[in-house]
């Protein structure tokens, strides 16, 4: 789930109650006026409802109180201290801890996420020619703590500064399963710590929706004894985005996002496929490995009021390492989805897609773009 596009649902429900109607003005002066608007401080609380493959239906709550420091200007976004819990019907909980802070006019920004899951799961082993037939459940409780820090440079060009510690308790394993026989890193659970860093470039004209503009990050971390892991091992990771205005209302939104990792990868921090982001239609880490890339397009277009649809497709493989992706063929997806815009304001979308691969298929209900 996305906490930050759950905040602006609750920031949307606050707004709404503060809403005026205004004469016809400039594009400019509209937005002007709509930012003076904006309460400089506020709680909002939410019943919140998910839907994927993963977990079934789940319903929670989500809470958040925001504000802006000194004299921030209300225009700029809002810090925030929000809270979630989820229950699903697979007997899944899910606890999350979210406090974000802008400054500086949103020249730096600090975002952090304590999450908590008692969550049953699905292993197929490791690889791209992980057989359907080798699926093993097993229990984990997760613990982690993630750190981003990031500041502006100039124009669209941002540093950015992780942490991620990660404790991992393993239960419920199936006998003379791969984890119950200690064939994978990570069967025994336990710590993964990581420092890293990375440059962002970001020039969409919108953060939830954009359909003009470029997103891409390339990210360095590094797990090791120095600072408590008892895994060493690094990820590269490369993000790359670009939305294309094909008309005024038409978008083409492209993504090439790859991770290589090199070392002794715990299974549960091996680079995946599948999920609500990652060639939909895959369960979440159905292929798993310390190498993957998977390239995905979405074509966006309106429909009729706040009705809109998406036709998606992706291709993705893993592999032991970027010289092994030649050796097996790629994994497909594709599908569609309809969208309703819940506010027009921050242009915030409740997404279904349905996607389907070469073996499997997902439904997937949420708020928020895949990318």
């Amino acid at each position: 789930m996305r906490l930050g596009i759950l905040l602006l649902a609750a920031l949307t429900v606050v707004r709404a109650g503060t809403a005026r109607a205004q004469e016809p003005e400039s594009v400019a002066k509209v937005e002007k006026t709509r930012a003076a608007e904006r309460p400089r401080s506020g709680w909002a609380a939410l019943p919140i409802g998910t839907y994927s493959p993963e977990t079934s239906l789940g319903l929670g709550a989500f809470a958040t109180h925001f504000f802006r420091f000194g004299n921030e200007p209300t225009a700029t976004r809002p810090s925030s201290l929000s809270l979630v819990g989820l229950y699903t019907l697979n007997e899944q909980l899910i606890t999350e801890l979210i406090p974000e802070v802008y400054w500086d006019q949103e020249n730096w920004h600090i975002w952090s996420r304590v999450d908590y899951r008692r969550y049953p799961n699905k292993l197929w082993g490791q690889g791209n020619r992980a057989r359907l037939d080798t699926e093993e459940r097993y229990a984990e409780d997760r613990l982690r703590w993630q750190v981003l820090v990031d500041r502006a440079l100039f124009g669209a060009l941002r540093v950015e500064g992780k942490l991620e510690a990660i404790y991992m308790s393993l239960s419920d394993l199936r006998p003379n399963g791969l984890l119950d026989r200690d064939m994978l890193p990570g069967a025994d659970g336990g710590r993964a710590i990581g420092l890293g860093g990375g440059v962002l470039w970001d020039s969409r004209n919108h953060m939830l929706t954009p359909d003009e503009g470029d997103f891409h990050e390339l990210a360095v971390m590094s797990y090791g004894n120095l600072v408590g892991s008892e895994y060493g091992f690094s990820t590269v990771l490369l993000d790359l985005r670009r939305y294309v205005p094909i008309t005024d209302t038409h978008t083409l939104a492209l993504e090439f996002l790859s991770e290589l990792q090199s070392g002794r990868v715990p299974f549960f921090k091996l680079a995946t496929l599948g999920g609500e982001d990652r060639l939909r239609g895959l369960f979440e880490g159905r292929f798993r490995d310390k190498a993957m890339w998977c390239a995905q397009a979405e074509y966006r277009f309106p429909i009729i009021w706040r009705l809109s649809a998406v036709g998606h497709a992706g291709l993705g493989q893993v592999a032991r390492s970027a010289a092994e992706f030649g050796f097996t063929p790629p994994e497909w997806s594709v599908g569609a989805g309809g969208r309703i815009l819940l506010n027009t304001d921050e242009r915030l979308n409740l997404r279904a897609d349905f996607g389907v691969g070469r073996e499997s298929w997902g439904i997937y209900v949420g708020i928020g773009e895949a990318y």
